[in-house]
């Protein structure tokens, strides 16, 4: 099965001393990466984020979301899937569920901990009109036999405009945290 170049491949050759001397390592017993040391810790809401982290007065952020796999998959089975190259079509239906204005950008296939993974970069907004909030991120998924991971890294503004140039001035650094996830288990 034919691997698709994913669009950001450049973040995902970078070694593991990316952010140099200036790094924190986020480590539990499942996972771990890298991010920069004037970086946040970012309690999130949801029980499945696992790890939130991100610039001070800023924006954006990275968060592990881990969910459990059925246990009638197989590891062949997973691979194989996330060897696909996700539909943009499917996911911009799946977020027009929740989310307004949704705009997938790309799709296309990578490595995320050593692992094939699905990768989808996409825009969409949250809100009234009034309070509109918008988004752009970058979603990175792949799974073993225990847990599925999605690691997304994105930024959000007033205006479409604004999410995207927060994205973009992140982009290096989100491409190099990616660069450095590692599955534990």
């Amino acid at each position: 099965m034919k691997i698709n170049t994913v669009f950001l491949l450049f973040g995902l050759l970078v070694n593991s001393q990316v952010f140099a001397d200036t790094k924190n390592l986020f480590s539990s017993q499942k996972f771990s990466f890298e991010y920069p040391s004037d970086w946040l810790d970012k309690k999130s809401q949801f029980p499945t984020v696992q790890a939130a982290v991100g610039p001070k007065g800023e924006s954006s952020e990275c968060s592990v979301n881990v969910k459990e796999v059925p246990s009638n998959v197989s590891q062949a089975d997973l691979d194989a899937y996330l060897l696909q190259k996700p539909d943009s079509a499917d996911y911009e239906t799946t977020f027009k569920l929740q989310y307004n204005d949704v705009k997938v950008i790309q799709t296309g296939n990578s490595i995320l901990g050593k692992l094939p993974a699905q990768v989808v970069r996409v825009r969409y907004s949250v809100g009234s009109t009034k309070d509109k909030v918008y988004v752009h991120s970058l979603i990175f998924s792949t799974a073993t036999l225990r847990n599925s991971f999605t690691l997304t890294c994105g930024s959000t503004g007033s205006s479409q405009l604004i999410a995207d140039e927060i994205f973009n001035k992140w982009l290096m650094t989100f491409n190099k945290l990616i660069a450095t996830f590692r599955i534990l288990q």
